[in-house]
């Protein structure tokens, strides 16, 4: 991927957004526009190479037993591709993270 690859991704508005907590060495620049997450890639990134970008969100906004299905979108060349899903639950004031 190339540098300014976007990612985009629009939290559901019970959750807040509060930081970028990994950043994979400056790789990724991380807009937030009340919970649209604008994400541009700094540098070229290579075919085969993994990289992590690791955000906190609040989830005081989901009552107990509440579930936010979540997916990404990824434009790359103009064309539009969708990140793997992920399902977050609040248990009894605990959250559970599944992504499929």
């Amino acid at each position: 991927m190339k540098k300014g690859t976007i990612f985009k991704d629009t939290l559901d508005s019970r959750l807040r957004f509060l930081a970028v907590q990994a950043d994979a060495d400056g790789l990724f620049k991380v807009k937030n526009n009340n919970g649209k997450l604008t994400i541009t890639l700094t540098k070229d990134f290579q075919k085969g190479d993994s990289q992590d970008l690791t955000f906190t969100v609040s989830p005081k906004g989901l009552a107990i037993g509440d579930t936010v299905n979540n997916i990404g979108l990824l434009e790359i060349l103009g064309n539009f591709y969708t990140t793997n899903k992920v399902t977050t639950k609040k248990i009894d004031g605990r959250i559970r993270i599944k992504k499929s």
